[in-house]
């Protein structure tokens, strides 16, 4: 015979920072933290977690243990080499020993949280080229330049 014992499984909540990845596309290669807050009211306390995670076009996951970073905080690195278009599913998994927890809460096989992940595309670069020149004076070249994965890092 078994029991039940309300709030005794572990309680997995994303945190802001995890929350705040799916308010954009991100580049191929981006490595990405996840962390979430993990919670067990009930003795036996949290023992592990285990964050799942594979390109939306796959059909298996890979997995990575998630470390306690102080408090209820947990965190999992996904490599870059394995963030790729057009998108990261995901999905944390925690255990107590006794009762295991998942979110999504809901076949999260199959339902998972997704990141999207866009190509890196080469930056746009529109500028009118400068047609007078006078010796041995600085001249100024303007340029419009747009990218379109979320970042510029410099240009010359």
């Amino acid at each position: 015979m078994g029991s039940y014992i309300p709030g005794s499984a572990p309680r997995i909540e994303r945190t802001q920072n995890t929350l705040d990845l799916h308010n954009r596309a991100w580049a191929d290669g981006t490595e990405f933290t996840i962390e979430a807050e993990i919670t067990d009211n009930v003795s036996p306390f949290v023992q592990s977690a285990t964050l799942y995670f594979k390109n939306t076009s796959f059909p298996t996951y890979q997995s990575v243990s998630m470390q306690n970073v102080g408090g209820d905080i947990w965190q999992g690195a996904i490599p870059g080499s394995e963030v790729k278009s057009p998108g990261l599913d995901y999905y944390i998994s925690a255990t107590d020993g006794e009762n295991t927890a998942s979110d999504p809460t809901v076949d999260p096989v199959n339902n998972p949280y997704q990141i999207a992940i866009l190509p890196n595309v080469a930056p746009e670069i529109n500028h009118t080229p400068v047609k007078n020149l006078t010796p041995n004076t600085a001249i100024s070249i303007t340029a419009k330049i747009i990218d379109h994965t979320n970042s510029l890092a410099g240009a010359k």
